[in-house]
């Protein structure tokens, strides 16, 4: 009777229930729906594709229900402010309780309440609002904006609206997804204005990157000079074609980026470039540089050389050109017994000093270029790509490239705007 006594109170009555704890209940009731479900019948008869199709959509709402059951206990502990003021300076005397609006999550419409503060013919100021760090032009979390934002940065706005709406629960249009990819740009001049890099030492030197390509565009919006040569052109071939694919010229519209950056001083031996751009060990490339001594290699020569007499020719032929007329320069010009120098292209070759990571990318993308060769007119781009991919293995292979080219990436790095690089590199002249 006294532990009843104890939980009942002085009137024999059971406490209230926290109503801070109460928002909660719904989250729980959904915890409690999920383990009656995952122990049911129904549950254990899924394929692991059906529970996990099942697990996420449950997984989304008890997400929803959480969100929405925190925001609720916000609005509850918000107290009114006598400190609103607007951008104007006018004080926010009224203030109005409960003002809720829908906010679009990830995993789904989640609702919140908050205090209004208002004056007439203004619109609302919801300090709630900022603490959360909310958006004012829309009601997509920061999280839908992040993913819309970065599919757009790869596919067409349509198709990273369908991508968005795939990965969470709620569904994107193509309008909302253009409107929410253009509003993250907008600081984009002030992210840059923010980064400038100090001037740099006289030397560093500057590396400018430049790529273009060429996409086809609707004759409608072609410029207008474009336009009208290429209506000539389709004149002139009988009339305009059924498929604009077929024109070959004039339907086109050119887009380059370029990239700038700092080059830090790299000294590098002659061995070292001769190693990197052709894999010869470092004694090999030491032998391209090494003092002569005339004496020494007569002496190797009477006693017998290993190299045979293709060996014998080629260090005669070294003697001779030291001790002739540049006999002061002290260095050897001629190769060394072994001339058989490794193309640089060679794929076996890019192939053996890529690193593994990169091997299977250079791999694929080779089997497209030697597929693209067989026509006469894929035979540029084949060598073109082991030109390019001669140069990566090079990069590739220098310490911190990766670091660089993470930050680089992420926007950490210590670049700057084409114009604001030529600007200051002018401004120093």
């Amino acid at each position: 009777m006294a532990q009843a006594g104890t939980e009942r109170g002085a009137a024999g009555e059971v406490p209230a229930a926290d109503p801070e704890d109460a928002l909660f209940d719904g989250l729980r009731r959904q915890a409690e729906s999920m383990i009656i479900w995952g122990r049911s019948d129904d549950a254990l008869a899924l394929a692991h594709d059906q529970l996990e199709s099942r697990t996420l959509t449950w997984g989304f709402e008890a997400m929803r229900v959480f969100t929405e059951a925190h925001l609720a206990l916000r609005a509850a502990r918000e107290e009114r402010r006598a400190d609103v003021i607007d951008s104007d300076g006018d004080a926010r005397a009224t203030a109005e309780d409960g003002q809720e609006h829908t906010r679009l999550m990830v995993y789904g419409p989640v609702r919140t309440s908050r205090i209004a503060y208002k004056k007439h013919r203004k619109p609302n100021l919801y300090p709630q609002d900022a603490d959360l760090n909310w958006a004012v032009l829309h009601s997509f979390s920061a999280g839908v904006t992040r993913l819309v934002a970065r599919a757009s940065g790869i596919v067409p706005f349509g198709q990273a609206a369908a991508q968005v709406s795939a990965a969470g629960a709620i569904t994107i249009g193509k309008r909302q997804a253009e409107e929410l990819a253009t509003g993250t740009v907008t600081d984009f001049e002030a992210f840059y204005a923010a980064r400038l890099p100090e001037p740099c030492p006289a030397c560093t030197g500057l590396l400018i990157t430049a790529d273009g390509s060429a996409f086809p565009v609707l004759p409608g919006a072609l410029r207008p000079a474009t336009a009208k040569a290429a209506l000539a052109r389709a004149q002139a071939a009988g009339g305009w074609p059924d498929d604009p694919g077929e024109l070959r010229k004039s339907k086109k519209r050119s887009a380059e980026l370029v990239g700038v950056a700092d080059i830090p001083p790299a000294p590098r031996t002659a061995g070292d470039i001769i190693t990197a751009l052709f894999g010869k060990p470092l004694w090999r490339a030491r032998s391209l540089l090494a003092p002569v001594n005339c004496d020494d290699r007569r002496e190797r020569l009477r006693l017998g050389s290993p190299g045979g007499a293709r060996g014998r020719r080629s260090a005669v032929s070294s003697c001779r050109a030291a001790s002739g007329t540049r006999a002061s320069m002290g260095v050897v010009t001629a190769l060394p017994a072994d001339s058989q120098q490794e193309d640089p292209l060679d794929p076996e070759r890019i192939l053996r000093v890529l690193p593994d990571r990169e091997r299977e990318t250079f791999l694929a993308q080779y089997q497209q270029a030697v597929d693209g060769a067989h026509d006469p007119a894929g035979w540029k781009h084949l060598k073109r790509f082991l030109r390019l991919w001669a140069g990566r293995a090079v990069a590739v292979n220098r310490p911190g490239f990766y670091e660089a080219r993470d930050r680089a990436l992420a926007g950490t790095g210590g670049g700057m705007l084409l114009d604001d690089a030529i600007r200051q590199y002018r401004t120093g002249r």
